[in-house]
């Protein structure tokens, strides 16, 4: 069975972050592996706390997992610190210095909630553009990202990044479209109307895990995206519903 190595913060309520991503992995039709970054307190109102793990802990949880399980893909999410962006970099360039021996890496940059709080700093930001963006194989920012991304490093050619970077179009005007911008130059749109959804919880953090385990059973990148995004919609169709009143998009 493929596998996808999930590198993520914990939401507790299982609506995003790594759980989320283990739920998608493993419904998409791989086996997820996991190393968690960050814990935040959290539930359907929102984040109340975050607490980032010392980098000596992701670094012992990935090189432990590494040493007997090699994922097929990886998907990075949220990291929380500078420290934690550096300890992974470090462990992926020693574990696949090569890029042709390399996994597809997909990188969804956490960066602040739904609910508008922090999840990473400046420093973070920096040191994930300097070291991670030139080694993953895919970038997954919302607009907002994108743009404090393109701030920060004003030096960027838009045109021909440093690796491949789908702009979701979930926080535009109108229909919802997202453009994949590759490191060739070329550019590929998907454009569909807009879902007025009752949860949206989730939703990049279960793109990217999609789209990471189409990638490692051997599909291109396009039809991961393509197919990802499908498996996405019908989530946000169909969401499940708590007792509570609340809910999120279907796993």
């Amino acid at each position: 069975m493929k596998t996808v190595l999930t590198i993520a913060g914990s939401d507790p309520t299982s609506g995003a972050g790594i759980q989320s991503d283990l739920l998608t992995i493993y419904q998409n039709g791989v086996y997820p592996f996991s190393v968690v970054t960050s814990i935040t307190s959290q539930n359907a109102k929102g984040v109340t706390a975050r607490f980032d793990l010392d980098g000596n802990i992701v670094r012992s949880q990935l090189n432990t997992l590494l040493e007997t399980h090699i994922p097929d893909a990886i998907k990075i999410g949220m990291l929380g610190s500078a420290q934690n962006c550096r300890v992974v970099y470090e462990v992926l360039m020693m574990r696949f210095p090569e890029e042709r021996s390399r996994p597809p890496i997909i990188l969804d940059p956490v960066m602040v909630s739904t609910g508008g709080k922090a999840l990473m700093d400046d420093d973070g930001v920096d040191v994930l553009i300097e070291k991670l963006l030139p080694i993953v194989t895919l970038l997954t920012p919302n607009l907002m990202e994108f743009e404090r991304i393109f701030a920060q490093k004003k030096s960027m050619d838009i045109h021909h990044p440093p690796c491949n970077i789908l702009v979701k179009g979930g926080h535009s005007t109108g229909d919802c479209t997202d453009r994949l911008i590759m490191t060739t130059g070329e550019t590929f749109l998907w454009t569909s109307p807009r879902i007025k959804a009752s949860y949206d919880h989730g939703t990049g953090c279960t793109l990217s895990s999609a789209i990471a385990a189409n990638l490692a059973v051997g599909r291109t990148l396009n039809e991961s995206i393509r197919l990802a995004k499908l498996y996405l919609t019908e989530g946000i169709k169909h969401p499940v519903i708590f007792d509570s009143g609340f809910g999120g998009i279907r796993k």
